[in-house]
């Protein structure tokens, strides 16, 4: 239990820095919507679905996707919650890395592309931060699926400045910084925008 906490409390920092209107009642419950939509990935799978028809969908595009849907542990509200995605603007997820985990990384596409509407993900963009050529995986991401793009820094900037430049060549209107050893549960997008 100590595990997911630490896990909402990370999703919730990060939904927190991205919300323009922080402090309101609206913010506030988008927040709370979108925390409990990412998990960290850290530990044991146990409690997944592993029959879940997202899941089954984005295995047929690629098996390589395959990731394990996590719970749905959104408050009821945040369930019956129903949103106008014509009316929402697209978003790009910024994920820098260094030295992180192919695997990993394939769920984490794997569940932003099933629990994505398509025509809100523009792209997932990951900065490859100075890392080794063991662990660029260019190649690998970018063949994962057509919304996958990477931009490689030639030496390390650190995380802020990796975030930044990540900003810097994206196009969409809305931006989303994540970690690429996260995974994205249902609705976790739409709560935001």
């Amino acid at each position: 239990m100590a595990g997911r906490r630490r896990a909402l409390a990370i999703a919730a920092a990060v939904v927190a820095s991205l919300s323009s209107a922080s402090g309101t009642a609206v913010a506030d419950e988008a927040r709370d919507c979108a925390a409990s939509s990412l998990l960290q990935l850290r530990g044991p799978a146990a409690g997944f679905d592993l029959s879940d028809p997202v899941v089954a969908r984005v295995t047929a595009m690629n098996p390589e996707l395959w990731f394990q849907m996590p719970p749905d542990q959104r408050h009821e509200e945040c369930i019956s919650r129903t949103y106008d995605v014509s009316s929402l603007p697209p978003a790009v997820v910024v994920a820098p890395y260094l030295h992180e985990d192919l695997e990993m990384m394939k769920r984490f596409v794997g569940s932003l592309v099933g629990n994505t509407p398509e025509r809100l993900l523009d792209e997932i963009l990951f900065v490859s931060d100075g890392n080794d050529a063991l662990h660029v995986y260019a190649e690998e991401l970018t063949s994962l699926h057509p919304k996958v793009r990477v931009h490689r820094n030639a030496e390390r900037q650190g995380l802020t400045r990796s975030k930044i430049i990540g900003a810097q060549n994206s196009k969409a209107p809305v931006i989303v910084f994540l970690e690429p050893h996260c995974l994205a549960n249902r609705h976790w997008l739409q709560p935001l925008l």
